[in-house]
């Protein structure tokens, strides 16, 4: 069995107004420095953005 590991910085982004919870902000901010297609999530403070940046949904 092989792993795929990918370290990465977050990239930094300013306020999210559509966010609820300010600590869900590095999930997104580390979506976006890896980068992904979809997130997959069960936290409702994320499911409620639907689409973040037109980029990612959950």
């Amino acid at each position: 069995m092989y792993r795929l590991i990918q370290l990465s910085q977050p990239i930094l982004l300013s306020n999210i107004s559509e966010l609820r919870d300010s600590k869900d902000k590095i999930v997104l901010e580390t979506a976006l420095s890896v980068p992904v297609e979809i997130i997959i999530s069960g936290d409702e403070d994320l499911l409620v953005l639907g689409q973040f940046q037109n980029n990612y949904q959950f």
